[in-house]
């Protein structure tokens, strides 16, 4: 069986909506998040959230765990973006425990779709054409399990833009179904980890000619049976510290003799700062939750060790090491609460 992707054609849909709105100056934000659930053919639970304020994070969710039934449903959208990051995570979880109720197709589906775009970048040097591809970092990790009598995917798409039109991204699918799991994967996300550097494909800029680009992310979650059955399945992608610009190495892939710069993006020399990194979960504000996501780094201490969150966010100062210099660095941030 083919690998099962209900929604892409609805996120594809959603990108070509997001990029036609976002053509006015400046730097623009845009995430969203859909929760929905179908019986029959009906639609039983359909709740979504379409959002453009920097630093945001909107959520949707449904739970259905009634202490008496055999039968439980839980829902979850997150996302968020910001200046030079966008976040999102989805899930979808769907048990019953009985045989009987309906020969029919019960389908669960959450999923996101962030994006960030600055107009302000320029490329210094010789004047003329520019052969440039964008980097960005992405880390996190998605599951899906299922019965034999259920399939469930989760499924994780980023991707790239210059001028409004699409330069590259990929996909990293999880599909399970009939007991069998099935990965695939293009683009970008060929080879992925859960802690990657990836690449835009190239194209071409004037230099000293101020450009537009964007990077967008999608995650989904899905889970489908048929009702008549005993049916349990899970699909989770959680994204949730998540797609940024690369921090201690290059935005851009440049020539020789040339730069990049961006102030909508905090970008100088070619090199991006973060406005507020040690606002961990991108809620735009340092408090418990950040402390909580702290301390467990700093007690693990080494990003290599296996148990550190991919990517090691919290490595503030960017050593390889969470330990006593981020802390003070934490601390000075825990205390004015607020990102500037």
């Amino acid at each position: 069986m083919g690998v099962f992707m209900p929604r892409r054609s609805a996120l594809a849909l959603s990108v070509a909506v997001v990029l036609s709105g976002t053509c006015h100056a400046g730097i623009s934000f845009r995430f969203t998040g859909s929760i929905n659930e179908t019986i029959a053919g009906s639609t039983r639970v359909n709740e979504s959230f379409d959002r453009s304020d920097a630093g945001g994070q909107g959520q949707v969710r449904f739970d259905e765990f009634p202490p008496d039934s055999d039968i439980s449903r839980h829902f979850l959208a997150t996302s968020s973006a910001g200046f030079g990051y966008l976040t999102g995570s989805s899930h979808a979880e769907f048990n019953k425990d009985f045989v009987g109720g309906g020969n029919y197709a019960d389908g669960c589906y959450s999923g996101t779709f962030s994006l960030v775009s600055f107009d302000d970048v320029v490329v210094p040097g010789p004047p003329g054409p520019v052969f440039v591809s964008i980097n960005a970092h992405i880390s996190g990790m998605h599951i899906a399990g299922a019965s034999v009598n259920a399939n469930a995917q989760s499924l994780v798409q980023p991707s790239f833009y210059f001028n409004d039109g699409n330069v590259g991204g990929g996909y990293h699918s999880v599909y399970v179904s009939g007991g069998s799991t099935q990965i695939t994967q293009s683009g970008c996300m060929v080879g992925f980890t859960g802690s990657n550097i990836i690449t835009s494909d190239g194209f071409i800029v004037q230099a000293n000619v101020p450009f537009k680009v964007g990077i967008g992310f999608s995650t989904s979650s899905s889970v489908t049976c048929n009702y008549d059955n005993v049916s349990n399945g899970v699909a989770n992608t959680d994204y949730g510290g998540t797609m940024t610009l690369p921090v201690n190495s290059p935005v851009f892939n440049l020539p020789p003799g040339y730069s990049a710069n961006s102030a909508q993006a905090g970008i100088s020399n070619n090199l991006y700062t973060p406005p507020c990194p040690c606002d961990f979960n991108h809620d735009n504000q340092v408090d418990d939750a950040d402390f909580i996501a702290f301390v467990a780094a700093y007690n693990i201490l080494d990003c290599a060790d296996p148990a550190m969150t991919p990517g090691c966010p919290v490595d503030v100062n960017y050593d390889s090491f969470v330990d006593d210099s981020d802390f003070t660095v934490f601390v000075a941030a825990y205390n004015n609460l607020l990102c500037p």
